[in-house]
């Protein structure tokens, strides 16, 4: 999966992938070459949950100074595809 290329103006809400269990979480995702142009968002342009493979490459961040661009949240141990992570 990957989102390559694009340019996000003034989106209000965060690109957001999330993997609830372990099955998923070792595939491949990348976000490259990308423009975030969100002076006044929410919270964050990319909240990544449980995604062990993820390449963020190339990309530009215009965002307000007291934001953060990526926010990336792991409970589900690596490698393990069974467990269910829980929170």
């Amino acid at each position: 999966t990957q989102i390559k290329n694009c340019t996000f103006n003034d989106a209000k809400i965060s690109i957001d992938i999330k993997n609830t269990t372990g099955c998923y979480a070792d595939l491949e995702k990348r976000i490259t070459g990308n423009t975030f142009n969100q002076p006044s968002i929410g919270s964050h342009s990319i909240r990544a949950e449980n995604v062990f493979k993820l390449l963020l490459q190339g990309n530009t961040f215009n965002i307000a100074a007291n934001k953060t661009g990526v926010e990336i949240l792991n409970h589900i141990n690596a490698g393990n595809s069974q467990e269910d992570g829980g929170n």
